[in-house]
């Protein structure tokens, strides 16, 4: 009379086991405490019947007043099982909720990367870094050349596009401990922990050459003349680190004049200040 229970264990503990593997496998940063804790739960509970698959087979239970109090204690396991994970799966949600809306506040939503707030935040970071230890580093400001003609020609889904595409030549062209930021527009912010002028002059023309390498399907007028590809190009202002002195607002705002010399001087180059 017991073969049913003992199969019914046998697939409860399959069953848990698999979820607790799965969980374990799929647990980002963000909910990884909530789901292991859900997991180690269930590997708990796995364990525990396990025990009563193996006391079925060993004839443990075939006494009823036995088998009736082991059901006991299991229907109260259950019940506190279920709680727990129950409690677990809020807290998954809720840390995924929370991340989410640290995200949406942290990122442009339409390019996934840093806003000029987050941005200022890490360049300050850096700022404290290089007074403390002397460490260099630099700020580029890259904006988009002529970025309204896009717009006015191709429609402003293609000037989504286009900024996206951007974005991923900027990605391309940088370093993994480099920080990109959206800044207004079509006005873009790099960070170049550790980066010395020259360093930074290296990187900003590596950023301009492959935004300029950038040819989107599109159909326009443009100089009245109709245009099937879109092109785009960038100019490039560079400020670099002067010492315990300096601060991120003034650092800012040379790497934003040298950009302005870069679209006086005929755009899609780079300047950097003296």
């Amino acid at each position: 009379t017991l073969f049913p229970y003992t199969t019914l264990f046998r697939s409860i503990a399959i069953v848990c086991g698999h979820i607790a593997f799965t969980l374990i496998g799929v647990a980002r940063r963000a909910i990884r405490t909530s789901a292991l804790f859900t997991a180690g739960l269930l590997l708990a509970f796995v364990f525990y019947n396990i025990i009563r698959v193996l006391a079925v087979g060993l004839g443990l239970l075939s006494r009823p007043g036995a088998f009736y109090k082991e059901e006991t204690i299991t229907f109260g396991l259950f019940v506190a099982v279920a709680l727990g994970i129950a409690f677990g799966f809020f807290w998954m949600t809720t840390a995924m909720l929370t991340t989410g809306l640290e995200q949406m506040a942290s990122t442009d939503p339409l390019t996934r990367i840093y806003n000029r707030r987050v941005f200022l935040m890490w360049a300050e970071k850096e700022l404290t870094r290089g007074q403390r230890t002397g460490t260099p580093f630099s700020v580029l400001m890259v904006d988009l050349d002529h970025f309204k003609q896009i717009n006015d020609c191709f429609g402003h889904q293609a000037g989504d596009q286009a900024l996206c595409a951007v974005v991923e030549k900027m990605q391309d062209s940088v370093r993994g401990i480099d920080v990109l930021g959206r800044w207004g527009g079509e006005e873009f912010a790099v960070l170049l922990p550790g980066a010395a002028a020259d360093a930074a002059l290296l990187v900003a023309q590596r950023v301009r050459r492959n935004i300029e390498r950038i040819l989107l399907p599109g159909s326009g007028i443009r100089n009245g003349e109709r245009v099937q590809m879109i092109s785009v190009t960038a100019s490039v202002g560079i400020a670099t680190y002067r010492g315990v002195d300096d601060n991120v607002h003034t650092m800012m705002e040379r790497a934003d004049m040298a950009l302005y010399q870069a679209k006086a001087a005929g755009r899609n180059c780079v300047l950097a200040t003296a």
